[in-house]
Parts: C-alpha cells; structure tokens; sequence
C-alpha cells in the first residue's frame, strides 16, 4: 500500500468515527428535543386554550418521565 493510499484510509476512517460519534449525539439529544419542542408546543396552546391537561400532567411532563425512567 503506497503512502497516499495509508493517507486516504486513515482518513476514510477518521471519517468513518466521526459520522458514528455524530450520529450517537444525534440520538441522545432528539428525546430532549422532542420534550423541549412539546414543552412550548403546550405553552403556545394553553395560553389559547386549545388543550386541556387532565390531571395536571402534561405531554412534556410525561416525554421526560420516560426520558428518565
């Protein structure tokens, strides 16, 4: 294997670890991301009254109650 081709495999590799770092981040943070988007989801829609929370729980409440089960 020449010089050049050692190179573009390490990089190809680099590339490789990155995308999978990326994409565990990705998947760690969209459960916070979807509770956050519910979160003022709800506020928009209880300051108009188009939702009605029912003991008090919300559907955020509820998405982070399973976040952290």
């Amino acid at each position: 294997m020449s010089e050049n081709e050692r190179k573009i495999e390490q990089i190809n590799q680099k590339n490789k670890a990155d995308s999978v770092q990326k994409q565990s981040l990705f998947n760690a943070a969209t459960p916070l991301l979807l509770c956050r988007c519910l979160y003022f989801g709800e506020r928009v829609a209880s300051r108009y009254s188009l939702i009605h929370q029912e003991n008090g729980h919300s559907l955020y409440d509820e998405c982070m109650a399973r976040i952290y089960q």
